[in-house]
């Protein structure tokens, strides 16, 4: 039973704690110590832990507050955006929808001044013609513009800042078509642009007009050189000329008695290139605004064209690039090219004629004409490297900068080669055409005649020379399809070029034309007539026209031979590498000749009378001779080389001593020779019929009998023979010297001995000395009589 008073528990709980601090040691003390700061920092953290819980429930309810209020803050910060951009495009819309109206004045003023400018030019150019003032027709087409048009004094022009603020205006203009372009879903976005590009087409129509109007004015971009090569060079000293500059790549210096030059001072380039950087846009989007700029109306030309003449068809044609600009610059520029080269080869003609006045020669004629043509090659070169010049420093610069930057459109780099290649067609053209026309000039000429005809080929060949030299160069230059100047090739860009190709083919086949009418006028060369068959069996005339013919070829074989390789001709079928030379053309017509000389010589027969057998071989022996010594080449002057025709120490083309070196050439005249020259001999062979020897042993009165027939026979056959044969003539000393010998190898040293044995023998009474009147001395002297000569031989 416990006591009725028991101890307090806290009492005898510290007790009971002293008493076991009492007993602790001092680490104990420290552990327990730390035990409670533990306590206590876990206890500090749950109730941190407590705190920053009721914290983060806080934020979570603040921030459920304030979101909505902050998504609301950015949409209205985004609408102000929205309303800002909104408010910007409104006034940039504006502005656009302005635009027509605002470019309107300066664009009109440019247009004003251009037709203003354009119609005094014309009328200054009328009254420089002697005209008076243009037509009433030509009036009408042009809107006169406002101001003064003093076109006896200084003429009114458009100033620079007028085209700069034309400039700025189209550049607007085209801002705002892309501005509606892009944006077509806006409310009358299509009207705009068709307001934007009837102004537009009104800016391109100013400028194209001042285009027109500036490279019209400006005239030829050629003028004269200070020096110049002689205007009467033998085909010869023009070959060595080209072929030498050619070879010191000084082509274009050396070529024609002009040079080119641009036609425009400083501040005239800089203003036509502001024109052509402004319509020439790179933009492909703005295509179609330059397209509507093209089909509308263009300006009228300042430069009359209707009556520049025959086979002008480039001349007379549109140009359609798409870009107006571009298709007034090439209608403008063709006619002053054409105008150059046309002007030259009418004022050569000219002086031609004069010449040709002093000296009637035909060949001469046909010569002068070819020299000509060549000239006219070069100057064409001239007029086409001035109109190169011209584009290079107007039209082309902007395309040059915009290739660079690589914007510039494949289409309107393709319309710049097309725009140039026709304003070098145009002149080309006319080339072709002064050669086509002279080649059927001479031909119709040269009909019937065979100098005539062989006078047209070597003028055909010397022209085919001067393409030969100069065609690469000429093609060269009508070609500028390149990548680096920003253009490039097209079929249009290429009409120049291919007309320098239609050069080369219609020379080499006027030439082959030449040459075979040539041929054909030998052959049919009429058989009957003094002119033709000479009464006393001399040179035929077409012997020596022959060889003319042929000396005149001979300076072109280089020529020839471009004509063999690429035509085949019917005395030389083979082309290409194959071809013949001119050995074969000689041979044939040679050959046609002699035939024709042999028909000919029967005709003789038909004369009648006893000298026609005789006439008929004398006619053969002087022309088979006549050609031999002019033709004929010495054998020790010339190289082996069955190809090659003209002296080893000569390094010309051809020469004016021009020789066959050929075998056949020996072999076929001079055959016919030695046969012509047995069969006329044998005439003379007959005499001896009547000088034989007396027989022996027969009676005295038979002898004389015989004697009296012999030597009556001889004389009646001599003097048969020499009156008849004494009127034919060999002009050629040597050649008639050598018959002379011949004939009295036939029968002379025959009569001698027989006159020497029977003139003493007395066989008649009477007649003795009639018998023998022809003494040996006297027979030798009338044979040296006989062909004589005229007092100058030919050459």
């Amino acid at each position: 039973m416990p006591p009725l008073n028991p101890p307090n528990n806290s009492q005898q709980t510290n007790t009971n704690a002293n008493t076991i601090t009492a007993t602790k040691t001092p680490s104990q003390q420290r552990i327990e110590a730390l035990s409670k700061a533990l306590t206590g920092i876990r206890k500090c953290t749950r109730e941190a832990h407590k705190s920053a819980d009721n914290i983060s429930r806080t934020g979570r309810v603040l921030n459920s507050l304030t979101s909505p209020a902050t998504d609301h803050s950015a949409k209205l910060a985004a609408a102000a955006r929205n309303l800002q951009e909104v408010q910007l495009q409104m006034t940039k819309a504006r502005e656009m929808m302005e635009c027509a109206v605002d470019c309107e004045p300066p664009i009109t003023q440019l247009l004003q001044s251009a037709k203003s400018l354009q119609k005094a030019t014309m009328m200054r150019k009328a009254q420089e013609k002697n005209k008076g003032v243009t037509s009433d027709t030509e009036m009408k087409e042009l809107d006169a513009g406002e101001g003064d048009l003093n076109v006896m004094g200084s003429i009114i022009d458009v100033d620079q800042d007028v085209v700069d603020e034309a400039k700025m205006m189209m550049e607007a203009l085209k801002d705002a078509y892309l501005y509606f372009d892009e944006r077509k879903v806006m409310k009358n976005s299509d009207l705009r642009m068709d307001e934007i590009k009837n102004l537009y087409n009104r800016g391109v129509a100013g400028m194209c007009i001042l285009i027109n109007v500036k490279l019209s004015d400006a005239g030829k971009a050629i003028r004269l050189k200070k020096t110049t090569y002689s205007t009467r060079e033998s085909a010869q000293q023009t070959r060595n000329r080209l072929t030498t500059a050619l070879n010191d790549r000084t082509l274009l210096q050396s070529v024609g008695e002009y040079e080119e030059f641009l036609p425009f001072n400083r501040d005239e380039v800089h203003f036509q290139r502001v024109i052509f950087e402004t319509l020439g846009d790179t933009n492909p989007r703005l295509a179609k605004l330059a397209r509507s700029a093209s089909l509308a109306n263009k300006p009228s030309n300042t430069e009359d064209d209707s009556k520049a003449g025959p086979h002008t068809k480039v001349l007379n044609s549109n140009i359609d690039t798409g870009y107006m600009h571009l298709d007034t610059y090439a209608k403008t520029r063709k006619v002053q090219a054409y105008n150059a080269i046309d002007g030259y080869y009418r004022k050569l003609n000219n002086e031609r004629k004069e010449e040709v006045a002093r000296n009637s020669s035909d060949a001469d004629d046909f010569d002068l004409e070819a020299r000509d043509v060549v000239r006219c090659f070069e100057h064409a070169m001239v007029v086409i490297v001035g109109e190169q010049t011209v584009f290079r420093n107007v039209v082309a610069p902007s395309a040059v900068r915009g290739f660079e930057d690589g914007d510039f459109t494949e289409n309107y780099r393709a319309a710049l080669s097309s725009a140039y290649s026709h304003v070098a067609a145009c002149v080309m053209e006319r080339v072709v055409r002064i050669v086509d026309s002279t080649f059927y000039k001479q031909a119709k000429a040269a009909a019937g005649s065979v100098l005539g005809a062989g006078a047209a080929s070597a003028a055909g060949l010397r022209i085919l020379d001067g393409v030969r030299i100069l065609g690469p160069t000429l093609a060269k230059h009508c070609d500028l399809s390149d990548q680096k100047a920003g253009m490039i090739k097209t079929e249009e860009s290429k009409a120049a070029s291919n007309l320098c190709i239609e050069l080369h083919r219609v020379t080499v086949k006027g030439c082959q034309k030449a040459m075979e009418n040539l041929t054909a006028n030998i052959i049919d060369d009429p058989l009957e007539g003094a002119r033709y068959r000479p009464s006393n069996a001399g040179v035929a005339s077409v012997s020596s026209e022959v060889v003319t013919a042929v000396r005149m070829i001979s300076k072109f074989t280089s020529a020839y031979k471009t004509v063999s390789k690429r035509r085949a001709l019917s005395w030389d079928p083979q082309t290409g590498d194959s071809a013949g030379d001119l050995d074969a053309f000689s041979k044939y017509i040679v050959s046609k000749l002699c035939k024709n000389l042999e028909e000919k010589s029967k005709y003789y027969l038909k004369d009648g009378g006893f000298v026609a057998v005789g006439k008929r071989h004398i006619f053969m022996i002087v022309n088979m001779h006549f050609l031999l010594e002019k033709l004929k080449a010495p054998s020790q002057q010339f190289s082996g080389r069955k190809s090659r025709r003209v002296p080893v120490s000569s390094d010309l083309d051809g020469e004016e001593d021009y020789k066959i070196t050929g075998s056949w050439f020996k072999q076929k005249v001079g055959g016919i020779l030695e046969k012509e020259k047995a069969a006329y001999l044998d005439i003379w062979q007959s005499l001896n019929e009547h000088i034989v020897q007396v027989e022996s042993g027969i009676t005295e009165k038979e002898r004389n009998r015989l004697l009296k027939a012999r030597f009556s026979g001889f004389i009646e056959g001599f003097e048969r023979l020499y009156f008849t044969h004494n009127k034919l003539i060999v002009s050629d000393d040597s050649l008639c010297r050598d018959m002379r010998v011949l004939v009295k190898e036939k029968f002379l040293h025959r009569y001698s001995n027989f006159f020497e044995t029977y003139s003493k023998v007395q066989f008649s009474k009477k007649k003795q000395d009639e018998y023998i009147k022809y003494k040996p001395e006297k027979v030798e002297g009338m044979i040296n009589e006989l062909f004589e000569p005229p007092v100058q031989s030919y050459s």
